[in-house]
């Protein structure tokens, strides 16, 4: 976690940059494995990524690429015990979570539509 403004945040793509001392666009190409960087930058901003405990936002990913790979899962749905952890497995999905958890992260990264 990171401090800003006396909050404590989830780190960012950007705290990782400024950490590893590269640009944003950098560690998004370290991340996806999108284009060839160093090893000793590579090395560099996975070690930033570590210290920080930075996770890759897969509902800001996924509002930025118009593309989603999580599934929600209703409260109400009876779902069988290891179930998400097998369409993880099978590569059907980056994530299953919750409906609640998608809609607290679309108002923290977009904001309440009127």
């Amino acid at each position: 976690m990171t401090e800003r403004k006396g909050k404590l945040k989830k780190p960012t793509m950007v705290d990782v940059a400024a950490k590893a001392g590269v640009t944003i666009g950098t560690v998004s190409h370290v991340i996806n494995k999108t284009a060839p960087i160093s090893e000793e930058t590579t090395e560099r901003v996975l070690e930033a990524i570590q210290e920080l405990g930075y996770k890759p936002n897969s509902i800001a990913r996924a509002l930025r690429t118009k593309k989603s790979y999580v599934i929600a899962q209703d409260q109400d749905t009876s779902v069988v015990f290891g179930m998400p952890k097998s369409i993880i497995a099978a590569g059907l999905a980056d994530q299953v979570v919750p409906l609640d958890q998608i809609a607290q992260e679309i108002i923290l990264h977009v904001g309440v539509v009127k």
